[in-house]
């Protein structure tokens, strides 16, 4: 694969769950050179839309001095790779913005930040070029807005809650409810590791399993939806799946491990198939 690079820099391995790919790394700031490879491998649009749990939404500025071009294909991976290397912020706090400005990300829906970060004027960001890109910041997990009036399932407020559906093609369907609306491969799920850590006496630790428990497994509202259930209702959409270990915000790698594990066994049901 033309990410051969990152292996090395990265720490970047290949695994799949069911027959999606799943790309694991360290640094999320490489997130950018992974999903170019899915959209010029035909995997998914070019720009495409973004679930992404994260305790960071990771939207600082980024000046796209340089005029990048993502989408130009005489910009080899390689080259891209050395730019997100050297172009984008060393704490991975600005991606999100790099991939609006250089044309890989259109719009994003950001879960489990762990505080109130400003999002942008209407929620929304204008590249460069003039481009509109939709940015929703949430504490909670979508699991928090599939009952009690949330916004994925309130149906008195769907007018004004549509931009945020339109995102990942989610709305009101006859006779089966709140869904999503087709399987169009479109959607990538990204997942930084530190989302399910927590700051305990200035040391980082991972989530107690009781954590995963209420935000994955057990089900809220009239709907029964879990967390784990939206995961598998969003399989079908997505063109692929990548984890960000960042052992720098997770404490070590060895908790990051210990996460990835978590992951597996309460988000995938012990579905992903990895080696770590």
């Amino acid at each position: 694969m033309s990410l051969d690079k990152l292996v090395p820099i990265d720490n970047l391995e290949e695994a799949r769950l069911n027959n999606t790919k799943v790309y694991i790394h360290n640094e999320h700031r490489f997130v950018l050179p992974i999903l170019r490879e899915c959209q010029l491998n035909g995997d998914l649009p070019m720009p495409c839309n973004l679930i992404l749990l994260d305790a960071h939404p990771d939207s600082s500025p980024f000046n796209n001095e340089n005029g990048i071009n993502a989408t130009d294909n005489s910009l080899s991976q390689s080259e891209f790779i050395d730019i997100c290397d050297q172009s984008l912020a060393k704490d991975d706090g600005n991606w999100v913005i790099a991939g609006f400005e250089t044309g890989l990300i259109k719009d994003i829906l950001i879960f489990g930040v762990n505080r109130d970060y400003q999002s942008f004027n209407d929620d929304l960001y204008r590249d460069r070029l003039g481009g509109v890109h939709k940015i929703f910041i949430f504490q909670g997990f979508p699991v928090d807005e599939l009952h009690s009036r949330g916004w994925l399932i309130d149906i008195p407020k769907m007018g004004e809650n549509q931009s945020k559906m339109d995102i990942i093609e989610w709305g009101l369907q006859k006779g089966t409810g709140f869904n999503f609306l087709n399987q169009n491969k479109n959607l990538a799920l990204v997942i930084d590791l530190d989302c399910f850590t927590i700051d305990w006496k200035d040391e980082l630790i991972s989530w107690p399993n009781e954590f995963f428990e209420a935000k994955f497994i057990k089900e809220k509202g009239s709907l029964s939806w879990s967390g784990s259930k939206f995961i598998k209702a969003l399989l079908p959409k997505l063109g692929t799946i990548t984890i960000a270990k960042e052992p720098d915000y997770c404490g070590d790698m060895e908790t990051s491990n210990k996460i990835l594990n978590q992951v597996n066994k309460y988000v995938f049901k012990d579905k992903l198939l990895f080696n770590i």
